[in-house]
């Protein structure tokens, strides 16, 4: 009776070690053994593999997350293989790469509601047949995030900045198709401006007269419903320059231009250029070229390049492949300068012709409603309708978004190009 009782301690001992090991890619003493077998590890092998699994074996190596827009491979143990690849029935929505030696398991579309299903799969090695039941999930995307910024080119005191989206430097895996949204929390210091989103620009205007950082605080969410960690963007107003001559303020317009349909898209920037101070009222007034504004430089756009020299800018969109479409929709900043030392910044949005993006933008300078003044004090809560809120507003808009694995540990602020922008715009906050 005592030798009987000991066997089937010895065999569920076995069993569950088997399991464990399996999971774990490990093949240990137990598995080497077999079900059946007359020798058993002795006391020594024993301790040594409980002391291996509490310090190499995973918390919960049973579990198995599809990492988002990714795949996971699970490799079998060493000396196991899958029994019959065509009885392993993959979760709803997850598609299944089965080798005797490894599954492989990916998503097409992230479910959020996929919750954690239980997929059972029969190995085997030589005679022996083990039934694993792994428990399988898809892992969200990585929420938005974007660095703390200071933006580094200054507006005229008074003045609505318009700060081209792809400045800000968003990372987000869950914006892809849908876009995303940006909620402003307030500016400090109090009463220095208002802000809002629109669609392709947060737009920030300084009260008259103030001169200093306006610091605006906002948020992202993306399509999942995730939001990122507050961040801010410091935005420098600043008075007319001593001797600076002439009573209107240098000015650079944000607008939006057609895609060319093959090639490169060139773009008038000295048509873009608005110098109240020169008769002529342009930058290219021949009368006032020694007082004229120069081209500081261009911004990096958030998909395509762009090549900015004179007055001109030569912008170039990606090359387009069949898994990786070129985007409806690309943007860069612009910056010009006085010799008197006003500076002023202007953006450029290229929409491919006939797309949803064009419909969202029509090509034309950027209009800004004005920014309201009501809702001061409003804590932007968790409202988000596109509903106007004063300066708390939150409007679905377009975000350019980095992938979140990019640069060398995900950093929000690693040196790396802006992914492609969403093309999928919404006609929000009075712009056009």
């Amino acid at each position: 009776m005592g030798r009987s009782l000991r066997a089937a301690v010895l065999a569920v001992v076995v069993v569950t070690a088997a399991s464990s090991a399996l999971l774990t890619g490990v093949a240990g003493p137990a598995l080497a053994a077999g079900p059946g077998a007359t020798t058993a590890p002795d006391s020594a092998g024993a301790a040594a593999a409980a002391d291996s699994a509490e310090t190499e074996a995973p918390a919960d190596p049973g579990l198995v997350s599809i990492p988002f827009g990714d795949e996971a491979e699970v490799p079998m143990a060493d000396g196991w293989s899958v029994a019959d690849c065509d009885a392993v029935v993959p979760p709803e929505g997850v598609r299944l790469d089965c080798e005797p030696t490894r599954l492989t398991l990916s998503a097409d579309e992230y479910d959020p509601d996929a919750g954690t299903v239980v997929m059972p799969v029969e190995l085997r090695s030589g005679p022996t047949r083990v039934t694993v039941s792994y428990r399988v999930e898809q892992a969200p995307p990585t929420p938005p995030a974007a660095p703390e910024l200071v933006y580094d080119h200054p507006f005229d005191s008074g003045a609505v900045a318009l700060v081209p989206l792809s400045d800000l430097l968003v990372r987000c895996d869950g914006c892809e198709g849908v876009g995303a949204r940006l909620q402003v929390r307030g500016v400090s210091p109090d009463g220095a401006a208002v802000a809002r989103a629109t669609p392709s620009h947060l737009a920030v205007q300084s009260a008259p007269g103030f001169v200093g950082d306006a610091v605006v605080s906002y948020r992202l969410r993306d399509a999942h419903g995730q939001w990122s960690e507050t961040t801010t963007l410091t935005v420098a107003f600043t008075a007319p320059p001593a001797g600076a001559t002439g009573a209107a303020p240098l000015q650079a317009l944000a607008v939006t231009v057609p895609l060319a349909e093959r090639g490169d898209t060139v773009v008038d920037l000295g048509a873009l250029v608005l110098d109240g101070a020169t008769s002529g009222g342009g930058a290219a007034d021949a009368a006032d070229a020694a007082d004229a504004p120069r081209l500081l430089g261009c911004g990096v756009p958030a998909a395509g390049t762009v090549r900015c020299s004179g007055d001109e800018a030569v912008y170039t969109p990606p090359a387009d492949a069949d898994d990786d479409p070129a985007p409806d929709v690309d943007q860069f900043a612009f910056h010009v300068a006085t010799p008197d030392g006003r500076q002023a910044t202007g953006s450029v949005t290229v929409v491919r012709a006939e797309s949803d993006a064009a419909e969202a933008l029509p090509a034309g300078p950027s209009r800004v409603a004005p920014v309201p003044r009501t809702g001061e004090g409003d804590d932007g809560g968790d409202r988000d309708d596109g509903g106007d809120r004063g300066a708390a507003a939150a409007v679905r808009t377009l975000v350019p978004a980095l992938p979140a694995d990019d640069g060398d540990d995900g950093a929000p602020d690693a040196p790396v190009l802006l992914a492609p922008l969403v093309s999928i715009l919404d006609r929000l906050g009075g712009t056009p």
